[in-house]
């Protein structure tokens, strides 16, 4: 039974698929046309007497700006490098060099994305390092 439902699943893909790869064909009823119409160049003698129209603006969709990402132009020193290689990504904000990275929440499957100074992520580690030190040393018979 599963193996006869997975060949019809099989075979309807297989027939539909290349229906739905195809450009939908244009239909003469719909009165619009879809090739791009060239703007009309004023003759140079109108142009010299008139003012060039005003263009109306584009409507795009509405983005956010992403921050400025760190390029080639501006060296990183060594630390910067080993946090780049964990995954950290250099961006410049406000004139500051920030270091982000998209982790996922416990418990939850949505990334956020994690930015901080090199010297707030030093001081991070070295906290972890600490605190790291601290419970094995008061565990009796670790590393000893």
């Amino acid at each position: 039974m599963r193996a006869t439902a997975g060949l019809f699943v099989i075979l309807g893909i297989g027939l539909v698929s290349p229906v739905l790869g195809e450009e939908p064909a244009p239909s003469a009823t719909s009165g619009v046309s879809t090739t791009p119409v060239a703007a009309v160049q004023p003759a140079p003698a109108e142009a010299a007497t008139s003012a060039p129209a005003p263009t109306p603006p584009a409507a795009t969709p509405k983005q956010s700006i992403p921050p400025v990402t760190v390029t080639s132009q501006t060296p990183l020193t060594p630390a910067e490098k080993e946090f780049v290689s964990r995954g950290y990504r250099p961006e410049i904000r406000n004139g500051q060099r920030y270091f982000c990275r998209r982790e996922t929440q416990i418990g939850s499957r949505f990334e956020i994305k994690n930015c901080n100074t090199i010297e707030a992520l030093q001081a991070e580690q070295a906290s972890a390092e600490e605190a790291l030190r601290r419970i094995q040393s008061d565990r009796p018979g670790i590393n000893k």
